[in-house]
């Protein structure tokens, strides 16, 4: 037997209701159209409704209607099919913390999230340009390098510098901090979670830019 928690028993009347909703003071509150109008037989019992809060609309729904809430999930579950989490093998970075790379198909459905096993759908036997067989995908992704942690500005100047850019200047603003070099005219930007390279489209210095970065991050 499993037990689920209803915030509003079913059994409850209009008034229990609304007194409850009142009590909890919900952001959101979703519920079927037919209960914010009287009943079709008594349509002066306006008693029996479900009320607003406050300023906040009510969020309706109908029989079989999809709708969209203005809702924000920082996060949510998600499953992996027993076969595909078999093969996961998590490295140590440090102590008492273990990462792994996960590659699959997401599958969702009734806002479930499922990681299947990538199947190889192409048959027969793959040759390459030399007629040597075609690496196998597992063998690939097991070689593949993972790069992750904070971008420290000083080793990446440091970097830099060894690389042969000079000149390269600091600068630090609320929310991000950039390296400018001036001689190539490019834009390191460095935020909290992400990294941007502006070099007016040279291809060139952004590899080369990017592999200097990589350099600077740790590795599993």
């Amino acid at each position: 037997m499993k037990a689920v928690h209803c915030p509003i028993d079913t059994s409850l009347n209009f008034t229990q209701a609304n007194k409850l909703i009142r009590d909890l003071k919900p952001e959101h509150l979703v519920i079927p159209e037919v209960y914010i109008q009287p009943p079709g037989m008594a349509p002066h019992r306006t008693d029996l409704v479900i009320e607003s809060i406050g300023e906040k609309p009510l969020i309706t729904f109908k029989r079989g209607e999809v709708i969209k809430l203005p809702l924000k999930r920082k996060k949510g579950r998600v499953f992996i099919e027993p076969e595909l989490a078999s093969n996961i093998v998590p490295s140590e970075v440090r102590p008492g913390l273990s990462l792994a790379s996960v590659t699959g198909e997401l599958d969702v459905k009734d806002n479930v999230y499922t990681i299947k096993n990538v199947e190889d759908k192409l048959t027969g036997k793959r040759k390459m340009s030399l007629g040597s067989p075609a690496p196998i995908m597992e063998e690939v992704l097991k070689e593949r390098k993972h790069e992750y942690g904070n971008l420290d500005p000083q080793e990446l100047l440091q970097k830099l510098n060894q690389e042969g850019f000079h000149g390269a200047k600091l600068q630090h603003s609320p929310t991000s901090t950039s390296i400018h070099l001036q001689d190539e005219d490019t834009l390191i930007q460095i935020g909290d979670n992400s990294t941007h390279i502006f070099c007016n489209g040279d291809q060139k210095i952004r590899k080369r830019l990017r592999s200097i970065i990589m350099q600077c991050l740790k590795r599993f």
